[in-house]
């Protein structure tokens, strides 16, 4: 699966970075929704990860300038394409199997859509928590909705427990 995927950048991954953050963005995603994602990933209180993200297929000139841009003020930003959208699954399935490879020090792993925005702890939230339980191996969250102006239209709240789901 890898030689279906290029490496646009480098990241320098050392013994710190335990934590990886795949994010795909497509042909229908907005500058403004990605913009807002990609932010929300390089403020985060927590700093020892990388965040990997795949240009799956043809994007807009406008958002790929941008993650070019960004990825040279960030380091621990890799870009990857895909010249053919390969879908979300494909997409993360190489992002696991590149981490496996090249970073041997990760221990966690995240996902966020072009269109999410994460809070400024989520990465630190998280790893906490799944380090007070060792039981737990995926871990999601409840989320709050916003519409195309930034006004908040409702929110989601996920089972806690596992007779919930």
């Amino acid at each position: 699966m890898t030689n279906q995927f290029t490496l646009l950048s480098d990241v320098c991954v050392n013994s710190s970075v335990h934590t990886v953050v795949a994010m795909g963005v497509y042909l229908g995603d907005k500058l403004q929704w990605v913009k807002q994602a990609v932010e929300s990933l390089v403020t985060q209180s927590f700093k020892e990860y990388i965040i990997v993200i795949v240009i799956d297929g043809d994007i807009s000139d406008e958002i790929l300038t941008y993650l070019i841009d960004t990825q040279r003020q960030c380091p621990n930003i890799l870009l990857v394409r895909s010249s053919v959208n390969r879908g979300l699954s494909q997409c993360m399935n190489f992002v696991i199997e590149w981490s496996l490879e090249n970073v041997k020090s990760a221990q966690y792993f995240f996902r966020m859509d072009a269109d999410d925005i994460s809070l400024e702890n989520r990465l630190e939230k998280q790893i906490d928590f799944l380090q007070k339980h060792p039981n737990v191996s995926v871990l999601g969250s409840g989320l709050i909705e916003i519409n195309e102006q930034g006004e908040k239209v409702g929110q989601r709240k996920l089972p806690l427990k596992h007779h919930e789901i």
